[in-house]
């Protein structure tokens, strides 16, 4: 698996080797949804089969207006198998600066999780001539523009053409090159002035083989677990490592379900930013009480972490506090610096 050079090499070798293991654990109302390798590869393939009916074509860019959650991280896999360009966006950014990067990419399809991002961009769907489809990951908001169709209708429609279009869908695949862009990041300053970071194939891989390389101790048997609702490469593409040493990934899907969630899914390694894990640390040392600190935070993190993958580190007394509670926390440079 060393040899590969890009995400579809990685996802065809990870997909031969685990094939029905477990890989993602997916929570729908109250209960638990297994997802496992073969169910991941007939999603991400029933997404670009509807983009590949579409006209999709390799290097169009598609816009992923999300947090980190499992529809955008299938969405980006999708994208990536037909040698498209994932653009992040964060779910809380205003509509101009959304609306100035689609202008700017020539975007002709985007990805929305939140209601009220749709129901802006339905005014403002004009200002950008390039889109052709808007698919979001909600089910309520989608009102009658035929432009704009949910996550489930993707999939149903996907699937129908998968067939059809396997033989097409591998030649895709087989034709994106490592030096070809996967994805391209934009700030903006306080004039809207565009920077634009691209990330290509190459990079990313040579990224996750890196970070991979010093986390030894983590297994293909442990489950790791995030909630990042930001656009960054270390918060897009941590769980891309989860993917890249074959661990059994949840992801929460707001700030509430992450310690919810945790006490059901009782990881054992922790996607975090400095910040999410300092107001972690802050809540537990601000409400003294019987239980330890230590508890505390064994509490919080669900009771069996052992491992918190971070972009940077925090001050020496909160990764005191945390190796007291027997959890190591480990920067992941790698990821964050691309």
């Amino acid at each position: 698996m060393n040899n590969e050079k890009t995400i579809p090499e990685m996802i065809t070798n990870r997909i031969k080797r685990y094939g029905g293991k477990i890989l993602f654990q997916h929570k729908v109302g109250w209960s638990w949804k297994q997802i496992t390798w073969l169910d991941f590869e007939k999603t991400i393939k029933d997404i670009a089969s509807f983009l590949l009916g579409l006209g999709f074509a390799p290097g169009t860019a598609a816009i992923i207006v999300s947090g980190s959650r499992t529809e955008s991280l299938f969405a980006e896999f999708g994208i990536y198998l037909l040698g498209g360009i994932t653009i992040p966006i964060d779910d809380n950014d205003d509509l101009e600066k959304i609306i100035k990067i689609a202008r700017d990419s020539k975007s002709r399809f985007m990805f929305v999780a939140k209601e009220s991002t749709l129901k802006e961009l339905s005014n403002k769907i004009h200002e950008v001539p390039s889109l052709h489809k808007i698919v979001t990951f909600t089910d309520t908001g989608i009102g009658e523009d035929e432009r704009v169709i949910p996550f489930k209708g993707l999939l149903k429609f996907g699937s129908m053409k998968r067939k059809m279009l396997e033989d097409e869908l591998a030649r895709k695949a087989e034709g994106v090159l490592p030096d070809s862009t996967a994805a391209v990041f934009y700030n903006f300053d306080s004039d809207l002035k565009k920077e634009r970071k691209e990330i290509t194939h190459k990079d990313l891989i040579k990224a996750l083989k890196g970070a991979s390389e010093k986390l030894l101790s983590i297994t293909e048997q442990d489950q790791a677990f995030s909630h990042l609702p930001y656009v960054s490469p270390y918060e897009r593409f941590v769980n891309y490592l989860g993917i890249y040493m074959g661990n059994r990934i949840s992801i929460a899907e707001t700030r509430d379900n992450f310690f919810d969630d945790i006490l059901e899914v009782k990881p054992t390694v922790i996607y975090e930013t400095q910040k999410g894990i300092e107001n972690l640390c802050s809540k537990a040392l601000s409400n003294p009480g019987r239980v330890s600190i230590s508890q505390k935070l064994r509490n919080a993190i669900g009771g069996r972490a052992k491992h918190i993958l971070i972009d940077s580190l925090p001050r020496r007394e909160i990764i005191n506090l945390l190796s007291s509670s027997g959890v190591s926390l480990t920067e992941v440079p790698e990821l964050a610096e691309l």
